[in-house]
């Protein structure tokens, strides 16, 4: 289990978030047409400490929450859903047999956004929210 996986766990089990975003919650990417508000997440980068000894097996992610919404105050509610889930998060999260315990979880820096797909258009398509989490855990 990654650290991504297990902040897509904690979304899963967040009844706000859910309440918001129903199934709408994947890895990487969304598929094509996919219906708003949903969230994807994505693993940014993986750093490996080590020490005199060798792999200390700990590992600090950098994990970016996009939440996209019709309108901004809906993007604005379901990224404080998300924040309130997330943000300083510690313990044990299990997924299907495997588990992964997380030691931090904390919200580095976060970015409001638009999507349009035409640059000339009057309104966007949509709005988005942009989360960068920080998680330590060890493999």
């Amino acid at each position: 289990m990654t650290g991504r996986d297990a902040l897509i766990e904690l979304l899963i089990q967040d009844p706000a978030v859910t309440g918001m975003v129903g199934d709408r919650i994947s890895a990487v990417w969304a598929t094509e047409g996919i219906e708003t508000p949903y969230i994807v997440v994505t693993t940014i980068s993986r750093g490996r400490h080590h020490h005199m000894g060798g792999p200390s097996r700990l590992v600090e992610s950098r994990i970016q929450v996009d939440m996209f919404a019709d309108t901004r105050r809906s993007c604005d509610l379901l990224a404080e859903a998300v924040r309130q889930a997330l943000d300083g998060y510690t313990g044990t999260v299990s997924v299907e047999g495997e588990s992964l315990t997380l030691q931090q979880c904390h919200l580095d820096n976060d970015l409001d956004d638009i999507e349009a797909w035409d640059e000339f258009a009057e309104s966007p398509n949509y709005y988005r929210t942009t989360h960068d989490y920080l998680v330590v855990h060890h493999e």
